[in-house]
Parts: structure tokens; C-alpha cells; sequence
């Protein structure tokens, strides 16, 4: 029989011991225990389920994420070896890359480096890319 197990001062006892091990800025975890006839108490259930979460994060792993926008632009095909090490130096997603006479180009950049990119990017072309639309 699985009954889950809601405590909010046990729940928040294992946050603080779990944070003090693992620093995580929003996380859930749901520890779902099969009663097999051993009372733990309210220390025992609060070391299992940290241990229990605390071993499902370390496996899990953590996975940073960002938020983007996705911009389409135009590069010069002399340029475009230059404009892929920036986006390197800044680990810009290119998502589409179409090479004809110019290098059209779909990326991601991050939120936070848009104005600082751009800026790089206008300096390193001499200002002949061609910023397209944002999708």
C-alpha cells in the first residue's frame, strides 16, 4: 500500500539539510515511502527521505538553463569564421546555418549577453552583418 507522506516541519528540516549538501535554487522532490511495519519517528523519516533525495540529485545531476532568444541574421561568408568563434567564446546555440554567397544564421544567445553580443558582433564585421528578425 503506497500512501504518500505530507509534513511541512519535517519536509522543511530536510530542505535545510539538504541545501547545507547540495545548493539548489528551486528544486521538488516527492519521496514516496512503502510502510513495511517499522516506525521510523519524526527524525528516522527525516533522515531517509534526505538521504533518499539527496542520492536522487547526485544521480539526476544538474542541468543549468538559461533563458534565450532566438535571432535570425546575415553574415558575409569572409566574416562567418570570425562571428563562430565569438559565438564559441559565448556559447551562442547556432540552430540553422545556410551557406550560399552569404551565411544566413539562426542562434540562441542568451538573455543577458544579447546587448554585449550584438555590440561584438556589429565591432568584429565592421558593421555589414544584418541583424533579421526575432522568432
Amino acid at each position: 500500500m503506497m500512501l504518500p507522506i505530507i509534513v511541512s516541519l519535517t519536509g522543511s528540516v530536510m530542505a535545510l539539510r539538504l541545501n547545507s549538501v547540495i545548493p539548489m535554487p528551486a528544486i521538488i522532490i516527492i519521496v514516496t515511502r512503502y510502510f513495511g511495519g517499522t516506525k521510523l519517528g519524526t527524525g528516522g523519516l527525516t533522515h531517509a527521505y534526505s538521504e533518499t533525495a539527496a542520492k536522487a540529485i547526485e544521480e539526476a545531476g544538474v542541468v543549468e538553463k538559461y533563458l534565450t532568444q532566438r535571432f535570425s541574421m546575415v553574415v558575409n561568408f569572409s566574416d562567418y569564421n570570425n562571428v563562430e568563434r565569438l559565438f564559441n567564446k559565448y556559447d551562442v546555440d547556432i540552430t540553422r546555418r545556410d551557406f550560399t554567397d552569404i551565411v544566413e544564421l539562426t542562434v540562441e544567445i542568451r538573455l543577458s549577453s544579447i546587448d554585449k553580443i550584438k555590440g561584438e558582433l556589429i565591432e568584429l564585421t565592421s558593421g555589414r552583418i544584418i541583424f533579421g528578425e526575432v522568432i
